[in-house]
């Protein structure tokens, strides 16, 4: 991924305000949060699977976020203030407005697309998997319609009527033997679903 480059410096309220952030996530404290509390084992792995190798390979926790993100510095400095410190969502708003008009745009990192009508997910422009619409909607079809409408967020609510652990990880298996290159996990002891590029 090509480095963003500034246009023209921040202003001196956001740069303090993101440098206050920044600090608030030094240290190993903050890394331990993320990597107990909000990590999946997936992305445990993807880092190393060790804590104490990772931080010293990365800096901590800004770095992590950002190698399994793929972000710029700001981007990752405000995505975990407002996940592991409650940076509340006026001011993440405000920050964001602000320094994104700071960086050059790059092209969105490509996401899956989910027709409803047709059952087809896609990937760009090759077609992934294909499900078998019924009159009630299965719980893969579920999970793929939630990812949808939540715009393929990483990482989503259990959209699940039924919210037994079982239910969820036979409906996840099931989406893994069958859909080419994204794969999903359950996360948080069930109660979110993530989805990643493999």
């Amino acid at each position: 991924m090509a480095a963003r480059r500034l246009r023209r410096p921040l202003d001196p309220q956001v740069k303090g305000q993101l440098r206050l952030l920044e600090l608030g996530l030094r240290g190993i404290v903050p890394a331990e949060k993320l990597w107990q509390k909000v990590l999946t084992e997936p992305e445990r792995k993807q880092l190393g699977g060790d804590l104490e190798k990772c931080f010293v390979k990365l800096g901590g926790a800004v770095g992590m976020w950002q190698k399994l993100h793929g972000l710029d510095i700001t981007s990752a400095v405000l995505d975990l203030a407002r996940t592991l410190n409650g940076l509340n969502d006026v001011d993440y708003c405000w920050l964001r407005r602000k320094t994104a008009a700071q960086v050059r745009a790059e092209p969105a990192p490509p996401k899956p697309r989910y027709d409803q009508e047709t059952g087809e997910l896609w990937w760009g422009t090759k077609l992934i998997y294909t499900a078998r619409l019924r009159r009630h909607p299965t719980n893969p079809e579920c999970i793929l319609k939630a990812f949808q409408q939540r715009d393929w967020c990483i990482r989503i609510k259990n959209p699940l009527r039924n919210p037994d652990l079982k239910t969820l990880h036979d409906a996840v298996a099931y989406l893994n033997t069958r859909v080419a290159v994204i794969s999903f996990h359950s996360a948080a002891g069930g109660t979110r679903i993530a989805w990643r590029n493999v």
